[in-house]
């Protein structure tokens, strides 16, 4: 196979390099003889109907059903070049035969028909002439300049029919089955077929072709420019490999002649005391040495007086011998027997602390913008501060736990002759980065986050700067540390969960009598939608509800699937069918959507949450695998925060699952507060109110997951929901009451 995907002669076949006979082209445009590709096909170690694979470039091209390895179209053009290469190198030879009789065209009788394709003695040229036939051949005589003279006259013939019967050339084309066709193919084979001249057919596809060439020149330019932006950052990559190895290379080489130093140092304090120490003890030594030399001496001298001296003698010099042997013993008395100096030499050397600092002294930082993640801690409002936390993240989903990565954040408004907000950006050392912006007009803004360069996850994105007051003038009334009190109470049997239309009309589904109430703000019952009215949906089990707009989707467990209804209860459509697979359903449970419109569904009993598009075709899933950290088991209710990600209550997992609705993992929290989590509802403001089976409360949550507030006093509460007066609706299933607080 050539290196690069092409073969270097084209009119031979790469198969048996030969010239090409019959040339058929495959859909990766490389061309081979139909008899080689036939034989590749019946030799295929798989089954011969799926496919030859292509040896230029190992594509499988797939057969045509019906006629298989003669279905791959033929390449005219190909085979057109291959018969000029054929004519130049007859031409070539020192005897050229005539095509005709075979003679030799001797001297300058040579001719070449280019109807025929084929050279002519005079002769056979003589016969042409005269003949029917041949007249309307164009016969040209070659002179001296013969190849020019051919490359003058030659032309693509014009291709018979394959078909066995027909003889005539292919001047039709049959739109119906996309093949060349000839005149009796059209009243036969094609009786009936939409066809039409080559001519206008060659004519209608070349303006097509010309169209789509001229359509790809946008995206040539973006691949031209992708391309360069390719060469620059591959060079900026090796410029910067180059950079870090010579800080890396720089930093050690400080770091070992720092220990250098150092053991040099050691070795040189280690040599001062050892030399003091053996001057000392040497001079000790020598001191020792000398006394015990006098010692010795007199001792022997003492000796020596007692056993051969004369007792004149003796007397004469016991005292001199008895003195200087007392003085050496007094001596002795007062001498230091023991070495003034000792052998150990204290070193204290903190390998242990140096091994544990040195992965410490230096890291590369593998981030990867888009898996890092960035979270609320107050909400946006104007003339305040606008705190933000960012955590960031490594390829494969790891918090970083070192700083050092350039992180910028901008609030732009929409508004014009105003000012983008940068925001203070502070590195906290550990991975994560906390963002202050103090915006000065209310309305939409867009919010960058950065990281080196590269968009964060959810970045861009809008985020609404709210003032202090609302359009009434009053304040902001929400308090979610202080809410305690019951404003109103819907007795409904078996209430599961609550939704709450944009105009203040509130919708229950009941699984005590199977239908769903609608009733006004003020708890008066408008309808009832359901078995017990006339309206044409009917349920099994109503459990989910999201409305938005005029329509209204109310999952329902026990038939496994989801209706789509006006909100007066006609029925639109119903999708989702009983399964285990992906996109089935097993006793669903929350719904919602999210901004563009898709249908997001709690799967319990599948323990995945399935996303729709908005007609009811499945999408993809998003997999909780009955496990801990990332996963979650039965999925009770789902809800999308501001910024478009996906909450997920799981009844069976204890915490609030956070994903995007492609499926990324964003983060968890409630662990410490949540047991049963059964409904959840997100403000505008990014605030979780999470209905708990397990503890029988409602947990509030700030936008970073922080408890700070929990409604006590419940029985059993399932569904929550929100309205746009700051109420806020609890299931409270056990007592049969929605309760407005």
């Amino acid at each position: 196979m050539s290196s690069d995907g092409e073969h270097p002669n084209p009119t031979t076949c790469e198969i048996c390099s030969k010239l090409l006979t019959d040339p058929r082209l495959l859909p990766c445009l490389h061309s081979f003889c139909l008899k080689c590709l036939q034989e590749e096909a019946s030799n295929a170690d798989s089954d011969p109907q799926q496919g030859v694979t292509c040896v230029t470039c190992g594509a499988l091209a797939i057969l045509p059903p019906s006629e298989g390895v003669n279905g791959f179209p033929q390449n005219l053009h190909l085979a057109f070049e291959v018969e000029v290469g054929r004519i130049m190198s007859q031409l070539g030879t020192q005897d050229l035969h005539c095509g005709s009789c075979g003679d030799v065209c001797v001297g300058t009788s040579r001719s070449f028909c280019s109807s025929c394709y084929e050279f002519l003695c005079q002769s056979c040229l003589d016969y042409h002439k005269r003949h029917r036939t041949f007249k309307q051949h164009e016969v040209v005589t070659l002179g001296e300049d013969a190849t020019t003279c051919l490359m003058a006259i030659l032309k693509p013939k014009q291709p018979l029919c394959p078909e066995p019967a027909h003889e005539d050339v292919l001047k039709f084309y049959c739109q119906t089955c996309n093949k060349l066709v000839c005149r009796e193919c059209t009243v036969i084979n094609h009786k009936d077929h939409r066809q039409v001249e080559v001519a206008s057919e060659a004519e209608a596809q070349r303006g097509e072709l010309r169209g789509i060439v001229e359509s790809s020149t946008d995206i040539e330019e973006k691949l031209t420019v992708a391309i360069e932006r390719g060469t620059t950052m591959l060079e900026f990559v090796d410029t910067t490999r180059q950079e870090v190895t010579a800080r890396i290379d720089e930093a050690f080489d400080k770091l070992h002649q720092a220990l250098e130093e150092k053991r040099l140092s050691l070795l040189a304090t280690t040599n001062d005391i050892t030399l003091y120490r053996a001057s000392q003890l040497s001079t000790q030594k020598q001191e020792w040495e000398f006394w015990y030399s006098e010692l010795n001496r007199y001792v022997e001298k003492s000796n020596d007086i007692l056993l051969t001296h004369s007792e004149e003698q003796f007397v004469a010099l016991r005292k001199s011998v008895q003195n200087k042997l007392n003085g050496i013993i007094e001596k002795g008395s007062d001498m230091c027997f023991e070495p003034n100096q000792h052998s150990d030499i204290p070193v204290f050397i903190e390998t242990a602390i140096l091994l544990k600092e040195i992965p410490q002294c230096g890291f590369i930082l593998d981030y990867s913008p888009s898996k890092s993640i960035w979270m609320q801690k107050s909400l946006p409002v104007s003339n305040s501060k606008y705190e933000l936390f960012l955590e960031s993240k490594s390829p494969s989903d790891k918090k970083l736990t070192n700083g050092g990565l350039y992180i910028k954040a901008v609030l732009k408004t929409y508004a014009k002759d105003e000012d983008d907000i940068t925001g203070e950006v502070v590195d906290n050392g550990d991975g994560t980065y906390a963002i202050v912006f103090t915006p000065l007009t209310n309305g939409l803004h867009q919010l960058c986050i950065t990281m080196n360069g590269l968009h964060v996850h959810n970045s861009p994105c809008d985020v609404e700067v709210k003032g202090t007051r609302t359009k009434r003038g009053r304040k902001v009334t929400r308090n979610y540390n202080a809410v305690k009190n019951v404003q109103l109470t819907i007795p409904i049997s078996f209430p599961w969960q609550v939704g709450i239309h944009d105009n203040g009309t509130i919708y229950i589904t009941d699984i005590g009598t199977l239908c769903v109430h609608v009733l006004d703000p003020l708890g008066n019952k408008k309808m009832v939608i359901g078995s017990t009215s006339t309206a044409k949906a009917q349920f099994n089990s109503p459990r989910g509800i999201a409305l938005k707009g005029e329509v209204m989707y109310v999952t329902d467990s026990y038939d496994h699937c989801v209706h789509k209804m006006t909100l007066k209860g006609d029925l639109l459509f119903t999708f989702g069918k009983h399964g285990m697979a992906e996109g089935q359903l097993n006793v669903p449970m929350g719904v919602c959507m999210d901004a563009e419109d898709r249908v997001i569904v709690a799967n319990s009993h599948n323990h995945r949450v399935e996303v729709f598009d908005s007609d009811g075709t499945f999408s993809h899933s998003i997999a909780g695998n009955g496990v801990v950290g990332k996963g979650f088991s039965s999925p009770w209710d789902v809800a999308i925060d501001p910024w478009g990600n996906l909450h997920i209550a799981a009844w069976n997992t204890g915490a609030i699952k956070v994903f995007t609705v492609d499926g990324m993992f964003v983060r968890s929290y409630g662990e410490k507060v949540l047991v049963n989590p059964r409904g959840i509802a997100i403000d505008g403001g990014g605030y979780i109110f999470v209905s708990d089976g397990g503890t029988g409360d409602v947990a509030v949550f700030d936008p970073t997951g922080k408890c700070v507030h929990t409604i006590h006093g419940l029985d059993s509460p399932t569904g929550v929901a929100l309205d746009q007066e700051n109420g806020i609706y609890v299931v409270n299933y056990g007592n049969g009451t929605v309760l407005r607080y």
